[in-house]
């Protein structure tokens, strides 16, 4: 598996979200740190550098999210998936 995203995919990614962050929908003109392609369920996972897997995140959603692909809901205190499976 490779990291790697290249021109053509994450071009295909950034216009597929009309450059908005997939996560909290803002614009990348209104970011300081702009946005990036990121793996919606990380490598590590065994998530694929594939258009299905990638997500286009301005720099602190993707931060925030980390590798993470579940969390405790506070509101069931339940293990909840934070994305539908791919």
């Amino acid at each position: 598996m490779s990291r790697y995203v290249g021109a053509d995919l994450r071009r295909l990614v950034t216009e597929r979200a009309e450059r908005l962050c997939e996560y909290c929908l803002i614009h990348e003109d209104d970011t300081v740190f702009g946005c990036q392609v990121d793996h919606v369920i990380s490598e590590k996972h065994g998530g694929k550098t594939e258009p299905g897997n990638l997500a286009y995140a301005c720099a602190f959603c993707n931060r925030h999210k980390g590798t993470d692909i579940a969390s405790i809901s506070q509101r069931t205190e339940r293990l909840t998936p934070l994305f539908r499976s791919l």
